[in-house]
């Protein structure tokens, strides 16, 4: 735990606008989800938010150019009922700037008091988990071929994806590519398409591989340990009555109230409705979906739903062409493709929730706006492989959608990718997630424009792909506009990637700015491939390093395992040396952390302190 012993607080002009923070909401109880907003800050200033002193779990902010920011942190779980302090504190002394630690001379910029309250009573309190997929082992992630189900799809080129696409077959796993260091550029490897198109697919890295709503209350669960799926327990008893037959009852803008107890049945909902649980819709691995929504503004809250056939890119809970669509305090579990999926529409909220041990993936989102994830425990998909990572598997993959936010949620042990945005996404916003053991990258934008990327602790990472940079925590993929800055980025085969291929769905690889991150690794000596904390790669004849393009990278602070010169950066060419690297574009003003710095920046965020 960091505490801050004293503070010098800064003297304003009377006449000057004083930085403030503003809270929503303006109090709450433990475990909720609250945003802070800073105003009338200096422009880039950077700091790190405190509760009663204490920097623990508090998220780090900096100031645009307007002087404001928007930052999040979970209510502290031993937080008393009563009124706590949130501070915003910038480091006083060269040393703390550069470590990025607050220390006894933190300068106190702003304040705002915030009251902790009681958790009102509430019948939707999601059940206690009612676990039912087969308990499986998680596999050790490799870099060899994976079973291969039947029958195999050959593999074909990535087809031109159509935005509302619904598979109605579900394509099988296809062998993994083989991971090489030769950053040379193929077609991306993937599944052939169902009857209709699948929407998202991956280009190859090198010459195999492959490379705003409200916020509710959330409690992401902190660093799980990689377990096995939980052993099958009996459903509560069978409820009374069809749900189907309340939910055709019900008027248009009603709730449904249900108890502990299970439906065995394909839930059809296109009307405006809540219907609350605790309640459990088990598919009895028989039926494809649990829940299938076509009308907007319909919100599920607290149920549980386990044991569906769901195809590839669809999910046992389904919402199609319709806006609003609200899933929250729940579980979804044992889908055979994804757990949730999401097409069309705007303004989708899918919340401290649970996506958990489905067949392919924990969510599939398409041509959706404004919608988000937000404080949800995202773990354990694809772990038996039935699915190729690089089209579309792991904790779940989202595609033509403009300002979708991806907030405060724990994903983690997944098949694949962790969080991945692949086509056309616009405007997207990752920040304040803990990702981690995932095989492929933990934060993956691809092919996609105009990324916030902030406040993450992303660790462990992309081990199972690892070659020529495409095992980072980070991973920015012949995408622009990606402002990657203050993340934690740790014990990742790489750190963090920026690669610019020459495929023709492309977004142009400019604008990318890598500023302010802690990036820690520590190579395999089983690896024998280049392991890159900070690489800028691009296997064509391509924009990325061209000065007009505007690729950078700042202030970031690094820590390896081995001492130089061993290769550890990327910027037109491989770099051993930090002096080196420094006078690229690529990277200016970083430093490197001492020991004591990187375990006290570990330990903070409660990573471990060695691989």
């Amino acid at each position: 735990m960091l505490l801050i012993p004293a503070v010098l607080l800064i003297g304003l002009s009377a006449t000057a606008a004083s930085p403030s923070l503003n809270t929503a909401p303006g109090s709450a109880p433990v475990g909720a989800t609250v945003t802070v907003v800073g105003d009338n800050f200096s422009k880039g200033v950077r700091g790190v938010l405190a509760w009663d002193g204490d920097t623990t779990n508090m998220p780090k902010f900096r100031a645009n150019r307007l002087g404001t920011f928007k930052v999040t942190f979970v209510v502290p779980a031993k937080a008393s009922l009563t009124e706590h302090l949130v501070t915003a504190l910038t480091p006083n002394t060269a040393e703390s700037r550069k470590a990025k630690v607050p220390d006894a001379a933190t300068v106190v910029l702003a304040e705002v008091k915030f009251n902790v309250v009681a958790a009102s009573p509430d019948p939707t309190t999601p059940p206690t988990p009612q676990p039912t997929p087969t308990a499986t082992a998680k596999p050790t992630p490799t870099a060899t071929a994976k079973p291969t189900p039947e029958p195999t799809p050959t593999a074909t080129a990535k087809p031109t994806p159509e935005p509302t696409a619904e598979p109605t077959t579900a394509p099988t796993a296809t062998t993994a590519p083989t991971a090489t260091p030769a950053p040379t550029a193929t077609p991306a490897p993937t599944a052939t398409p169902p009857e209709t198109p699948a929407p998202t697919g991956t280009a190859a890295p090198s010459a195999s591989t492959a490379p705003t709503p409200t916020i509710p209350p959330g409690t992401p669960t902190p660093a799980p340990t990689t377990t096995p799926a939980p052993t099958v327990t009996p459903s509560p008893a069978s409820c009374g009555t069809s749900l189907q037959a309340l939910v055709n009852a019900a008027p248009i803008g009603g709730t449904i109230s249900l108890g502990a107890c299970t439906y065995r049945e394909t839930v059809t909902i296109n009307k405006a409705l809540t219907v609350r649980g605790p309640a459990t819709i088990d598919g009895e691995n028989s039926r494809t979906y649990g829940i299938v929504v076509g009308a907007s503004d319909v919100t599920i809250d607290g149920l549980t739903i386990v044991n569906h056939r769901s195809p590839a890119q669809d999910g046992a809970v389904r919402a199609r062409n319709s806006s609003r669509f609200t899933f929250t305090n729940g579980f979804i579990r044992n889908a055979s493709g994804g757990c949730i999926s999401i097409s069309g529409g705007s303004g989708h909220l899918v919340a401290n929730s649970e996506l958990a041990y489905c067949g392919q993936e924990g969510f599939h989102m398409n041509s959706t706006t404004d919608s988000a994830f937000l404080g949800n425990h995202i773990h354990h998909n694809n772990t038996a492989h039935l699915y190729d990572p690089f089209w579309e598997a792991g904790a779940g993959k989202a595609g033509f959608s403009l300002r979708l936010a991806f907030v405060g949620n724990e994903v983690d042990h997944n098949g694949g990718p962790g969080l991945w945005c692949d086509i056309d996404c616009r405007d997207a916003t990752y920040t304040a997630n803990r990702v981690h053991d995932n095989e492929g990258p933990g934060i993956f934008y691809e092919i996609s424009t105009g990324a916030l990327i902030q406040n993450n602790v992303v660790w462990r990472n992309g081990w199972a792909h690892a070659a020529w940079g495409w095992g980072p925590g980070i991973l920015i993929s012949s995408s622009g506009g990606a402002d990657v800055v203050d993340n934690v980025v740790a014990w990742n085969a790489d750190g963090i990637s920026v690669i610019s291929q020459g495929r023709s769905d492309r977004d142009p690889a400019t604008n990318n700015y890598v500023h302010g991150n802690d990036v820690i690794l520590a190579p395999s000596s089983t690896d024998s491939s280049d392991k890159f904390m900070l690489g800028w790669l691009e296997d064509w004849n391509g924009p990325l390093f061209l000065a007009s393009s505007n690729n950078r990278g700042f202030g970031n602070r690094y820590w390896h395992s081995l001492a130089e010169p061993t290769t550890r950066f990327a910027w037109q060419g491989g770099k051993s040396r930090l002096v080196d690297f420094n006078v690229t574009p690529g990277e200016e003003q970083a430093v490197y952390l001492t020991t004591a710095q990187k375990d006290a920046i570990l330990s903070g965020f409660g990573l471990p302190t060695t691989p």
